[in-house]
């Protein structure tokens, strides 16, 4: 007759669970060091964005030696997906129009460089009109302005636009620039802007023969293999845990938040604006009827 040893046992069980808890814990601690990226709505962003969307992705990604990240082969299709966004795009790149644009980027930044120079300037004055002045206009300036060099031309361009349209009709806030010097250097902004947008509008006009069912698929394929670069990256921050991703995914991150804010006031703004028309068009309906 065999004899089980009762003490046994429940060393055993208790070492089983001992080892179940200490494998959760470490599973646990991993998936709270994995840094999650950030999505954009890649579906906002417009077809001659994605060009500069996708590069600038694998500009970072392969600053950060995708081969001793174990993601080269996620990269190298990102690559090939961008051969084909590249080919529905380079008619309108190749617009002797860019030329144009080029120069007008170029006499942009230079405008930008003068404003940030003058509101860095601001920042010690002590005189009070100045200083009241200042408190009202450089916060205003700094939320569009900062870090804007770092910015794609994409993202400058939305800042800018976004600045222009809070500026405008803003009595309290226009004052106070005027009073610090920054009125004729914002007119030469605006002018700047609506000069490149019109550019654009031109350059556009020359559209691509490529039927739009491709294109579409094109995009798509693109959209595709950005999700599985990302998901590949986060997946082997668990599976990697020797591999310091941390550099990357923040680099990622930073970039990805600045188009996400850009998209989502590009939303708010096409918002306000499609209320807005609707509402003139309900008081011209309403004042014929009354009339």
């Amino acid at each position: 007759m065999k004899y089980w040893n009762i003490n046994r046992l429940t060393d055993n069980k208790l070492e089983s669970n001992v080892n179940a808890v200490v494998y959760i814990f470490i599973i646990i601690k991993k998936i709270n060091y994995m840094v999650k990226i950030n999505r954009v709505p890649l579906g906002a962003i417009r077809m001659l964005e994605y060009p500069e969307f996708g590069n600038n992705i694998l500009g970072i990604v392969e600053k950060h030696n995708p081969e001793a990240l174990k993601i080269q082969a996620v990269v190298n299709l990102l690559k090939e997906q961008m051969l084909e966004v590249d080919k529905i795009t380079i008619k309108e790149r190749s617009h002797p129009i860019t030329k144009e644009l080029i120069t007008l980027r170029t006499d942009r930044d230079k405008t930008l460089g003068a404003i940030v120079s003058l509101s860095t300037g601001f920042n010690k004055v002590k005189v009070p009109v100045i200083k009241e002045a200042a408190d009202i206009a450089l916060p205003f300036l700094n939320r569009f302005l900062n870090k804007i060099y770092q910015s794609t031309n994409f993202i400058k361009n939305k800042k800018i636009d976004l600045m222009l349209a809070e500026l405008d009709g803003n009595v309290e806030l226009n004052n106070a620039l005027q009073t610090l010097g920054f009125s004729i250097l914002l007119d030469d902004l605006k002018a700047n802007f609506q000069a490149i947008s019109d550019k654009q509008k031109n350059r556009r006009k020359s559209k691509s023969e490529t039927p739009r069912v491709i294109t579409v698929k094109i995009i798509h394929n693109c959209t595709t293999a950005i999700t599985n670069l990302f998901r590949t990256i986060e997946i082997n921050q668990l599976a990697e845990p020797s591999v310091d991703y941390l550099p990357l995914t923040n680099e990622l991150n930073e970039m990805l938040n600045e188009y996400k804010f850009i998209l989502t006031q590009r939303k708010t703004l096409i918002s306000k604006s499609t209320t807005k028309k609707k509402t003139v068009a309900s008081s011209v309906k309403t004042d014929a009827t009354v009339n």
